[in-house]
């Protein structure tokens, strides 16, 4: 087979046939266009024609933030009083919203928003470490996450990722 990003193949030559293949797109700037890679194939008899395919390619990581809300804000914003809401008597119904419990001391929520333009935000992640070392990766919208701290405020950190895999940047929110 001879696989290029070029129609001409000017920059293929002959290697064995495989299954699949790295291959690196020309770039053009942060120019979100189509790439186009080609290949073709010997056969008995000479070469097949060539087939090609239109590739997107995504280099944008997706933008977004965490902020906390205040029961207050929450409980105005649901009709109850705030001691409602710290007993749990509320339930969020908002893109992105993750509810976090400090066992114990106070109920945490956070409003999450993410973008990209490209391919679409796919995964979050938070945690109450910038290293995530004990979050993973969850589809966006995930419904809560629960930690436990003796002391302090709470900061929390997410974190972002799009279909194509580029990972956003470390948000975070501190009350």
């Amino acid at each position: 087979m001879m696989v290029s990003n070029d129609g001409g193949f000017a920059d293929a030559a002959w290697e064995p046939v495989a299954a699949t293949k790295d291959r690196q797109l020309s770039t053009y700037g942060a120019a979100v266009i189509p790439r186009t890679v080609y290949v073709r194939y010997r056969v008995s008899g000479g070469e097949s024609p060539n087939y090609m395919d239109d590739i997107i390619l995504d280099t944008a990581a997706p933008t977004g933030s965490v902020s906390i809300v205040a029961p207050e804000a929450m409980a105005a914003a649901q009709g109850l009083s705030p001691k409602q809401v710290a007993e749990g008597a509320f339930s969020l119904a908002m893109p992105l919203s993750l509810r976090l419990h400090r066992l114990g001391y106070q109920r945490v929520t956070l409003e999450l928003e993410a973008s990209d333009d490209v391919s679409g935000v796919a995964q979050m992640r938070v945690g109450d470490d910038a290293t995530f070392a004990d979050a993973s990766w969850v589809p966006c919208g995930a419904s809560h996450a629960t930690w436990a701290r003796s002391t302090g405020g709470v900061t929390v950190y997410a974190q972002f990722r799009d279909r194509a895999g580029n990972a956003s940047e470390v948000y975070s929110a501190t009350n």
